[in-house]
């Protein structure tokens, strides 16, 4: 999450639309019968010099000739002759009229085709609504469906109600990957020393996967403010630690098979005079160093060996994502340690995008990112952004709904667009919905308090679609 600022130093995959294939079912009919009808017997001629019982010959039959398949129809004959239901056009046509603030009646669509592979139904703004499945039907453009020509997952985190329908239906439609926090963090799995439960994971699981989720990310092993408090004050040596660590990492991963992707760190240690309330790491300070952290990634890795599991590691920090950033430096120094040792397959950028000042977004971040990207693709670390959120400064709050909603597009409308840019693998939201997190922790997403997506869920997946027409 992100941290108050003590001192500023500052392709879709998409299922393919559906061709047909190069015969129609007629034509093989056809082309069948006529090889049937073709094989005409000759007439036979009695040859009185021969004796009576002697066998007639056939005169060889001409080759049947094949009937010319039915050409497939093209993507724009299927778009022109798919029909766009009335129900699903007022639908989505409500949803992005209410999130651009304008009146349903006025918006007025075209037909789209990008590279001969994909179809939408497009307004005048250039806003893709609605897109042609496999089965020839239109339906609402999911955001995974847009990511995954650039090799990216789009996720969510757990820590709404999971088994919420409405929630449900955002996270399936729009996402593919669940990140796994609640039951998971050390203090809720393990309250008492040695009484490990993740009854709590394995249910929402489960529950996800029966709606169809089957990418998850369990977050975290080891987060130093996140520890039970029989850990934190059980003033236990260095050697004690290691056993104890040990132990949490191996539990964790052999009692979640279906979660493969793991934060292994998040958020370690900072010194007091950055983060006072970072300051507090009982492994560091046992260490003396980061170097629990080398140590914690090798017994994850060496269990995924051991468990013959295709388990990968990530570090995760919040404010890595300028160079201003709080934990940009430690950050840096922590992957490549990781990276030297063979350790880390991916480096974690929370994104939680905290204004502790008017404009803090354009004044630090805005022009950074793409340099803290490019500085761990040059590092060969692939880059997970793995909790975007945005908290507005005072001055943000203070706008009206509209001025709000447009600075809030703007924001992931960018992130979105960094990430493309630069091959960002996966982007996942903290949390979908403002239902929760306004009121707790100031924090913004990009569907409101009902589940209905704003402006900034249009102009994260118009960043999708201009790039796909670029193309």
């Amino acid at each position: 999450m992100v941290e108050q600022k003590t001192s500023i130093s500052p392709r879709i995959s998409r299922r393919e639309v559906l061709k047909l294939g190069s015969y129609s079912l007629a034509a093989l009919v056809a082309a069948s019968c006529t090889r049937m009808g073709r094989q005409v017997l000759a007439t036979l001629t009695p040859d009185t010099s021969a004796a009576p019982t002697q066998r007639p010959t056939l005169e060889p039959t001409e080759s049947p000739t094949l009937v010319p398949p039915t050409p497939a129809l093209t993507l724009e004959q299927q778009a022109a002759v798919a029909e766009y239901a009335p129900t699903l056009q007022a639908e989505l046509g409500s949803k992005y009229a209410n999130a651009y603030g304008i009146n349903q009646k006025d918006i007025k669509l075209h037909k789209q085709i990008l590279g001969g592979k994909y179809a939408f139904q497009v307004t005048e703004q250039g806003d893709p609504i609605a897109m042609l499945n496999e089965e020839g039907k239109w339906e609402d453009v999911p955001l995974k469906y847009l990511a995954q020509p650039f090799g990216m997952v789009m996720g969510s985190d757990t820590r709404e109600n999971f088994s919420d329908v409405q929630w449900q239906k955002i996270l399936v439609n729009n996402f593919t990957r669940a990140t796994i926090s609640p039951g998971l963090e050390w203090f809720e799995s393990e309250l008492t020393k040695g009484n490990i439960d993740f009854t709590r994971v394995h249910d929402q699981v489960d529950h996800l996967k029966a709606e169809g989720i089957t990418d998850f990310v369990g977050h975290p092993l080891i987060d130093q403010r996140g520890l039970p408090d029989w850990l934190v004050n059980g003033n236990f040596s260095k050697e004690d630690l290691q056993k104890i660590m040990k132990n949490r990492i191996e539990q964790a991963i052999i009692q979640n098979p279906d979660i493969d992707m793991w934060v292994v760190i998040n958020e370690p240690y900072l010194p007091p005079s950055i983060n006072p309330d970072r300051s507090h790491d009982i492994f560091y300070k046992a260490w003396g160093s980061y170097d629990y952290i080398t140590e914690a990634f090798q017994i994850a890795r060496d269990i995924s060996i051991r468990e013959k599991r295709d388990v990968t590691l990530i570090f995760n920090d919040g404010d890595n994502h300028y160079a201003a950033g709080q934990t940009s430096e430690s950050s840096r120094k922590i992957v490549k340690m990781l990276k030297d040792k063979n350790l880390i397959d991916y480096v974690g950028m929370q994104m939680h995008i905290g204004e502790w000042e008017k404009n803090a977004y354009e004044t630090w971040m805005r022009d950074n990112i793409s340099n803290e990207f490019q500085y761990y693709n040059d590092l060969n670390v692939p880059i997970l952004i793995t909790e975007i959120s945005y908290y507005p400064s005072e001055e943000a709050k203070k706008l009206s709904d509209v001025e709000f909603n447009n600075r809030l597009a703007m924001i992931f409308k960018d992130i979105a667009g960094f990430a493309i840019d630069a091959g960002v693998k996966g982007m996942s939201y903290w949390d979908m919905t403002d239902y929760y997190e306004v009121d707790r922790n100031n924090e913004y997403t990009m569907f409101d308090k009902n589940g209905k997506p704003k402006k900034a869920f249009y102009e994260v997946r118009r960043a999708f679609f201009d790039r796909l027409l670029n193309n």
